[in-house]
């Protein structure tokens, strides 16, 4: 390919994403594009703009921050989106997690960050959809942040916090992949759909590689499945 060495990808999501992410870097290279996965481990509209600028070609990240890295003057260009397992369109939700019998709407509610969409935002947006302010963060006597959704989900385990927004898909592979982590949990409620976190290509990528690129995502066989999206799509996150 043009850049002249592997092709960098990396997700800014949770741990879950890390294993399919790594099959669509194998499926990259059935295409002819050497794909290496890039650990990240920073957060902040700053850092990741540096990171998209510097280190990244293909970015797999929240769609608020996403977006916020688009009115920010970073050229990452939104090109597709997951269908998770389950779900028909491009789409996800956050869960409300609480202990078994224990579900308290405004007592202590732990988030992941107040950056993140599923952690934090998603609650407002939520309520203004449903009117229903009840998981509302303005409604509750406190937030704990904890730096991550497992650690969301630890939190409530272990009484730090009362309930826990959560995205659903790693809720998912967290009762799939390590029950004994969700064990007396229980989803109480969810949040309305919204679009599922876009995949973008860095401004590093050249122009004669971004259609193959971008070609070469649809064509990879899921769970998830990639299938279209643009930067319009998350926009409304910005409000």
């Amino acid at each position: 390919m043009g850049v002249g060495r592997p092709l960098r990808i990396a997700t800014l999501l949770g741990p879950n994403t890390v294993v399919d992410l790594r099959r669509i870097g194998l499926h990259l290279d059935d295409r002819g594009f050497g794909a290496t996965v890039v650990e990240v481990d920073t957060t902040g509209v700053e850092a990741v703009a540096a990171l998209a600028e510097n280190e990244v070609d293909v970015l797999w990240a929240c769609g608020l921050l996403t977006a916020q890295l688009v009115t920010a003057g970073v050229a990452v260009e939104v090109v597709a989106a997951p269908v998770f397992d389950g779900e028909s369109a491009a789409v996800y939700h956050s869960v409300i997690v609480a202990r078994r019998g224990e579900a308290t709407p405004g007592r202590r509610l732990a988030v992941n960050e107040f950056g993140s969409w599923s952690g934090y935002r998603a609650l407002i947006h939520d309520a203004a959809e449903r009117a229903d302010d009840r998981w509302h963060p303005q409604n509750v006597d406190e937030i704990v942040v904890t730096g991550a959704h497992v650690d969301s989900v630890a939190a409530v385990a272990d009484r730090r916090a009362d309930t826990a927004a959560v995205d659903h898909s790693i809720w998912a592979w967290l009762v799939a992949t390590e029950p004994e982590a969700t064990e007396g949990l229980v989803v109480v409620d969810r949040t309305v759909d919204c679009p599922a976190p876009p995949f973008s290509l860095g401004p590093s990528l050249p122009d004669d590689d971004r259609g193959g690129v971008t070609g070469a995502l649809f064509g990879f066989v899921g769970p998830p499945s990639l299938v279209p999206a643009s930067i319009d799509d998350y926009r409304f996150m910005l409000a």
